[in-house]
């Protein structure tokens, strides 16, 4: 399996099964369900006392995309608060509290089809 960019392979052997045995055949499906349910857990584990500001810029004009991006956010479980920090009449400014890194931020817009541009401190979504 791939998690998180990260491939993830857990080696068991189980001599003498009946396979026709559906009770012995759900629990080995049952304990093998919770061992990669553990290993995604500790891939995925968040250090909610630390939390990243991140600083993003769209265009004023694009009320549609600013409309999805504002969705987005109040719907990612990482995200712990935004608010608007500046606007004028070419860009709204928002300060993004997040609980991972950069990274697993940018990931997390892409399955939203949000393009981010990080070459300036101020992020710009595309």
């Amino acid at each position: 399996m791939k998690f998180e960019k990260q491939n993830m392979l857990i080696n068991k052997t189980y001599d003498k099964v009946n396979l026709k045995d559906s009770k012995i055949i759900n629990n080995l499906i049952f304990e093998i369900k919770e061992e990669y349910e553990d290993k995604w857990k500790s891939i995925n584990k968040l250090n909610a006392s630390i939390s990243l500001p991140i600083t993003l810029a769209l265009e004023s004009k694009n009320t549609k995309l600013i409309k999805k991006f504002e969705n987005t956010l109040m719907n990612m479980d990482l995200v712990s608060d935004f608010k608007i920090e500046k606007f004028n009449n070419k860009e709204i400014v928002y300060k993004i509290m997040f609980a991972s890194s950069p990274n697993k931020f940018l990931d997390e817009m892409l399955l939203f089809d949000f393009y981010i541009n990080t070459t300036n401190e101020v992020w710009n979504l595309k």
